[in-house]
């Protein structure tokens, strides 16, 4: 078999899009031997090594699949995702960037929010540094370069910090920063009125008001610079 064909079929195999018996007999035709029933050892790395792709980052989206559907629903879900969006990045975990939005496809809205939530704390941990960040107190006002806002409409922060949590998130619409402080810890609250009104104000070059809001989110590493 020239390569060309062979990598076609193999392919599809170890995407998970085809199965073992009919890849098999495409690749060694009927009978296929007997040794390549040695293919089901790629077949199970394969598939263990696209539930690593997102269990990684997704590590609460999956308690939640599997607590409310079982396991099997969560490693369906996992084949259907790399079915449509096959593994292309070097970086394992950057694999699972589509995940919140193709959860928000298939009408689940909460997993697909979790998703989206747990994928920015990811973000916000693993971005490069910003030199600019590294001299927090000096240059202009302006928001550390991890600064995310996103919008939920579950509070997944309090949820996720309860001592003791609920099976599901209170519903309630909530904006959620996400930034690296000043010792470059991953960080994320939800964000006040208070806090939204100074963000506006630094991001768009207008008048500060220097109150202790302003002195917290500078404090915190969200607001850098100092003239």
């Amino acid at each position: 078999m020239k390569l060309a064909p062979f990598y076609e079929r193999i392919g599809a195999f170890l995407e998970g899009k085809s199965g073992l018996t009919e890849t098999r007999v495409a690749l060694y035709g009927t009978p296929p031997p007997e040794e390549s029933k040695r293919l089901a050892i790629y077949e199970r790395f394969c598939r263990e090594h696209r539930n690593t792709a997102t269990g990684g980052v997704h590590q609460e989206v999956r308690a939640l699949v599997t607590a409310q559907q079982g396991e099997p629903a969560w490693r369906q879900l996992v084949e259907d995702y790399f079915a449509l969006h096959p593994m292309q990045h070097v970086e394992i975990n950057e694999n699972g960037a589509q995940l919140a939005a193709f959860l928000a496809g298939r009408g689940e809205a909460l997993w697909s929010a979790l998703a989206d939530f747990e994928w920015w704390e990811w973000q916000t941990l693993s971005a490069l540094d910003d030199p600019l960040d590294a001299r927090p107190d000096e240059g202009p006002l302006r928001l550390g370069a991890t600064v995310e806002l996103r919008p939920y409409a579950w509070n997944l922060v309090s949820w996720l910090d309860a001592p003791q949590r609920a099976p599901l998130p209170p519903e309630e619409d909530v904006l959620v920063l996400f930034w690296r402080n000043r010792r470059l810890d991953s960080r994320r609250a939800v964000a006040t009125q208070a806090d939204l009104v100074v963000l506006k104000q630094v991001s768009e070059g207008l008048p500060v008001t220097r109150d202790d809001v302003f002195d917290d989110l500078h404090a915190a590493g969200i607001v850098l610079g100092a003239e």
